[in-house]
């Protein structure tokens, strides 16, 4: 989760933050293409439904196992790509 919240931080500040700043000096530049990574971390800390509140949610039940969990994010996030 901090590498992606770092890379995150990163791609704002270098990539999104500079060529906005580009195109109001109206500055000639070769866009760069970047990754967003939010849905990363939308997968991994939404609420609801995020890994850390599927995990949160598990913890409360006290017989829950590893398995119980990685059914239940297999199940959550099936969809995803």
């Amino acid at each position: 989760l901090a590498n992606e919240k770092l890379q995150q931080h990163f791609n704002q500040q270098v990539f999104k933050k500079e060529q906005e700043e580009y195109e109001k000096e109206e500055i000639k530049w070769t866009y760069i293409d970047f990754v967003d990574n939010q849905d990363m971390l939308d997968l991994i800390e939404k609420k609801p439904g995020g890994m850390i509140d599927l995990l949160d949610e598990q913890c409360q039940f006290p017989k829950a196992t590893s398995a119980d969990f990685a059914q239940k994010l297999y199940n959550s996030f099936t969809d995803n790509k």
